[in-house]
């Protein structure tokens, strides 16, 4: 995810805690409690009903499983035609990313993301997508990359106040933890993060398609304005809210 994101979301949350507030439980919208009817839209001016999810803030896997069931209830819906996925983050949680991503690759109708705002996890979430589209030429789009912060106090406090036995049998348990609380070495980490960032890439590329001549660049974490990430092959067009129900109308009727 972006490190400046990241830091900006605790921080808001850090605030919004310190004034009495409760933790953020979900990001995603109920199905039934927010159609968006496209008359018109359909074949022949057939009226269409869309469901709209959203996906928004720090992606943490207690908050993807709203939006998987989200989904889930949309696709069983037979009085949705098609979903459109809000998408406004700047990644989180691997493994938020892949519960969502799996969820709209399972997809039985049109799903179709429209953001201001995706990056990192965002972008491996949508993957599965119909059609991603941009809602402004100001929107952000990219970051695809891995990172993993380490809060560097926890190995003095867990090496004061802790004991960490481990099985004679298990003697590659928490291998790369143990070894920097032994020696404050945070390299430790980096051979799984490049495995996850390779797994990252990969699915990128298969799924988007990439400029040949910019998608070793786009690879490479950094984040895009919309018109040079649609350049770049990351998105598939540009325009506000109308325009990405456009699109989800055009999806339905090649579903049909």
């Amino acid at each position: 995810m972006e490190s400046d994101y990241l830091l900006s979301q605790l921080l808001s949350e850090a605030a919004r805690l310190a004034q009495g507030g409760h933790p953020l439980k979900s990001s995603a919208e109920t199905v039934t409690g927010h159609p968006l009817v496209m008359a018109g839209y359909g074949g022949n001016g057939k009226p269409m009903t869309a469901a709209r999810v959203r996906l928004a803030g720090l992606m943490r896997d207690e908050k993807a499983e709203y939006q998987v069931e989200a989904l889930r209830a949309a696709y069983a819906d037979r009085g949705i035609s098609g979903i459109l996925l809000e998408v406004n983050t700047g990644g989180g949680a691997v493994t938020a990313a892949e519960m969502v991503r799996d969820a709209v690759s399972s997809r039985n109708k049109p799903v179709v993301v429209t953001t201001n705002y995706m990056a990192s996890g965002g972008v491996l979430a949508t993957l599965g997508a119909d059609e991603l589209i941009a809602m402004s030429e100001s929107a952000l789009i990219g970051s695809i990359g891995v990172v993993q912060q380490i809060a560097t106090f926890m190995r003095d406090l867990l090496n004061r106040y802790f004991v960490f036995e481990y099985a004679d049998t298990s003697p590659e348990k928490n291998a790369s933890t143990r070894e920097f609380l032994r020696t404050g070495d945070t390299s430790v980490f980096k051979p799984l993060l490049n495995d996850l960032d390779a797994i990252f890439m990969a699915a990128v590329t298969a799924a988007r398609p990439l400029d040949p001549k910019t998608a070793a660049d786009t690879l490479k974490g950094g984040t895009w304005l919309a018109v040079e990430a649609q350049q770049r092959g990351l998105i598939d067009g540009i325009g506000g809210t109308n325009y990405s129900l456009s699109r989800l109308a055009e999806a339905i009727n090649n579903y049909q």
